[in-house]
């Protein structure tokens, strides 16, 4: 954390020395001086579009095509059925999901959960993976199965803190998926067993480092 933090400085001080059309010189060349970024303000931006634009997109690319191809059933399906693909990058979301595992919060009012007391201004560390788990939610919470509708999980938060890239998140794995289960390439898991892993020490998120895929094209009729 601290060495991104070092290269989003890095890459600030370079863009307001030396512009160029990209993001990062937009966000350090305001010209309003009344709404420009601080620049502890820019690197926590940058910080995070990094952390959660495209980290836990490229996990939660990873994590649909191994649960996709190492359950029987759902790969040779999800080709012809956009509904099963859906499903399968929910159930995704839901089973392992590749964003922060622990939400900060504060809380603004006395709240009773399960007959504790959270009093105003405590300060909470919110498990998203276990409130996705939750048996009162979901029927047999610890099996990955896309062939029913669940639930939408909280993976992308709720209400005014909901990812605003979660469409385009999901877009990219319902489309994978529609590509590599198209039956003219054959794919296939190959290599070692993936294991997941907490990649991040704080916030914790849950990911794997690789998957496998083995292509055998086939000529299309």
């Amino acid at each position: 954390m601290a060495g991104l933090t070092a290269l989003v400085s890095r890459l600030a001080d370079d863009r307001r020395a030396q512009p160029r059309d990209d993001l990062i010189s937009t966000l350090v060349n305001d010209p309003d001086p009344a709404q420009a970024l601080s620049m502890e303000e820019i690197v926590v931006n940058l910080w995070n579009l990094y952390l959660a634009g495209l980290w836990t997109t490229a996990h939660l690319l990873a994590t649909t095509t191994y649960l996709l191809f190492s359950r029987p059933g759902p790969a040779g399906s999800a080709h012809q059925d956009p509904g099963l693909v859906s499903r399968v990058v929910q159930e995704t979301l839901r089973y392992v999901p590749p964003t922060v595992e622990l939400v900060p919060r504060q809380a603004l009012r006395d709240v009773q959960i399960d007959g504790h007391t959270i009093k105003a201004g405590d300060r909470l560390r919110l498990m998203v993976t276990k409130a996705n788990r939750d048996q009162t939610r979901y029927t047999d919470p610890d099996t990955f199965d896309p062939t029913h509708e669940r639930a939408l999980p909280l993976s992308f938060s709720a209400g005014p803190h909901y990812c605003i890239g979660a469409q385009l998140a999901i877009t990219m794995a319902e489309r994978l998926c529609q590509v590599l289960t198209d039956p003219a390439y054959g794919a296939q898991l190959t290599g070692p067993t993936p294991s997941f892993h907490r990649t991040l020490t704080a916030p914790v998120a849950l990911g794997i480092d690789a998957v496998h895929l083995q292509l055998h094209p086939r000529e299309r009729v």
